[in-house]
């Protein structure tokens, strides 16, 4: 009988063992839980800087553009202007 109660006490030995353990992975289960919630929210917020960046990228290059644009316009009166007074300087 002896023999019956100690191994009742090994089993309820174990048997708290599991249940501690099972606990630690539900706890773990939902930390893991938590985490892909939190990447996926992550990715989705990657996902919009890298349409903003592309916008951002894009308004840049029009805005180093918009200079040469300038000074293109600014030599190209330049020129008409010379080549203007200098057929004017012919034709008087």
């Amino acid at each position: 009988m002896a023999e019956v109660g100690e191994r009742l006490g090994v089993m309820q030995q174990q048997i708290t063992d599991i249940v501690r353990r099972l606990d630690n992975m539900e706890n773990l289960t939902d930390s893991i839980h938590d985490m892909a919630i939190s990447i996926t929210k992550l990715t989705d917020n990657m996902e919009s800087m890298k349409g903003l960046v592309a916008r951002i990228s894009a308004d840049v290059d029009e805005l180093k553009t918009k200079p040469a644009k300038r000074w293109e316009s600014v030599v190209a009166a330049l020129i008409a202007g010379c080549v203007g007074a200098i057929i004017g300087h012919f034709f008087k």
